[in-house]
């Protein structure tokens, strides 16, 4: 079973799901030039998150 990876923002109102780990790293830090899974492809998705969010105090949960 896979690690599901959730970056939540500030106010636990919106959310950010994935199974990769550096991806959930990159969107908590709010990094939108580093939103890429691990095969190189860009997650549009990601980007928006940390468009939306950018500086704020996300943090991550990890659910195995």
């Amino acid at each position: 079973m896979k690690t599901v990876y959730i970056v939540w923002n500030k106010e636990k109102t919106d959310r950010y799901c994935t199974f990769d780990k550096q991806l959930a790293y990159e969107v908590r830090k709010g990094s939108m030039d580093n939103c890429f899974y691990g095969d190189g492809h860009p997650s549009h998705i990601a980007r928006a998150f940390c468009e939306k969010y950018g500086e704020e105090d996300c943090s991550i949960e990890e659910i195995r």
